[in-house]
């Protein structure tokens, strides 16, 4: 049976409270394994609807194959060499409050401007959106894991708070 009295529903607040506070959590079971889904599909060439990347010109090809000597490796409208950019830390989870994450990109130097072109496009260069955060297949574990979190604390409520 519930408890009752004002100290019981202060409890009670505090509990509801600890059920929503899932921050932390979610980083702590689920912020490696987003990331690496997150970039594992650019490595692929592939943007965040799984479709591929825009390729590269001839010409910038060809710019870039003779300023690199040749020996150029590319993903399909992906370099190699800019891959980089999706190493796991050069991501940082930060907790915003209690119930919001936020997914910060850390590289160092130029990598940002060289990131924001790729993600935004910018005058000639076409959009090769890289970050996956909002692709259907990232979305899906992140619901999974939100469902899981969620599932579990509310047992642990129930099992304290409802009838028995």
């Amino acid at each position: 049976m519930a408890k009752a009295g004002l100290q019981g529903a202060k409890e009670f607040i505090r509990d509801v409270e600890e059920l929503a506070g899932i921050a932390e959590e979610f980083i702590r079971r689920g912020g490696e394994e987003i990331v690496r889904v997150m970039t594992s599909q650019t490595k692929q060439g592939l943007g965040p609807g799984g479709s591929r990347f825009a390729p590269y010109s001839e010409a910038y090809l060809k710019r870039k194959k003779k300023e690199q000597g040749g020996g150029f490796n590319w993903l399909v409208g992906f370099k190699k060499q800019g891959s980089h950019m999706l190493d796991r830390r050069n991501f940082s989870w930060k907790v915003l409050s209690k119930t919001s994450v936020e997914l910060d990109w850390t590289a160092a130097g130029n990598q940002g401007d060289y990131a924001s072109v790729h993600n935004e496009g910018d005058g000639k260069n076409p959009k090769r959106e890289w970050m996956h955060l909002e692709a259907p297949r990232t979305i899906k574990i992140i619901d999974i894991l939100l469902k899981s979190i969620l599932n579990d604390r509310a047992d642990r409520f129930s099992a304290k708070w409802g009838r028995r």
